[in-house]
């Protein structure tokens, strides 16, 4: 009669320590609200277990400049973003697979072509890479400008630890028309 006490005993334990936590008690989430001209609320939340945005990073201001640009392309209103800010932006666009967006914010360079064209060639040619980087450095522990940037060419670097492992990703940027852009489609060509 013992033993089948000790059994039965050992067997619950077995099923309450199996059984799922209540993970809606565990989550942690965060909201801004933004209010746009034409009255549509964009939310961003920030669930710390499920999801991911690289936009965590951005003030509101620059938050509700980043929605605007969202509703409106135009890309002017992001003058005033730093190189680390453009790359992180842009690593959303991946994300949420915004190749127009993606196309305002990529370095002309007198060799972009049209958005169509881009809009193209974007899933045979850049989409895979910029996806599975979005992926690796969604937890980067740094973003920074590389030592290596010069008055032509800023680098951003996004970089991750793993134990004793590091990974560095850089992203060439270059001003124009007064707007950090990102140098990535230049790559294709070489």
């Amino acid at each position: 009669m013992k033993g089948l006490i000790f059994i039965l005993f050992g067997i619950s334990l077995v099923i309450i320590g199996c059984a799922p936590k209540n993970s809606t008690s565990e989550k942690v989430a965060t909201s801004t609200s933004i209010q746009t001209e034409d009255s549509n609320q964009v939310t961003l939340t920030i669930d710390r277990q499920n999801n991911f945005t690289y936009l965590e990073e951005l003030s509101k201001d620059k938050l509700e400049t980043y929605n605007n640009f969202l509703l409106n392309g135009s890309v002017n209103q992001l003058s005033d973003f730093t190189p680390q800010e453009i790359v992180l932006v842009y690593m959303n666009l991946v994300f949420v697979h915004n190749i127009e967006k993606l196309y305002l914010l990529t370095y002309n360079g007198g060799q972009l072509p049209t958005v169509n064209v881009f809009i193209g060639e974007y899933p045979k040619n850049l989409s895979s890479e910029l996806e599975m980087d979005y992926l690796m450095y969604r937890y980067y522990d740094d973003i920074s400008i590389n030592t290596a940037s010069n008055e032509d060419v800023t680098i951003v670097q996004l970089e991750i630890a793993f134990g004793k492992s590091k990974y560095i990703k850089t992203y060439p940027l270059q001003q124009e028309d007064g707007i950090w852009k990102v140098a990535i489609y230049q790559k294709l060509e070489a």
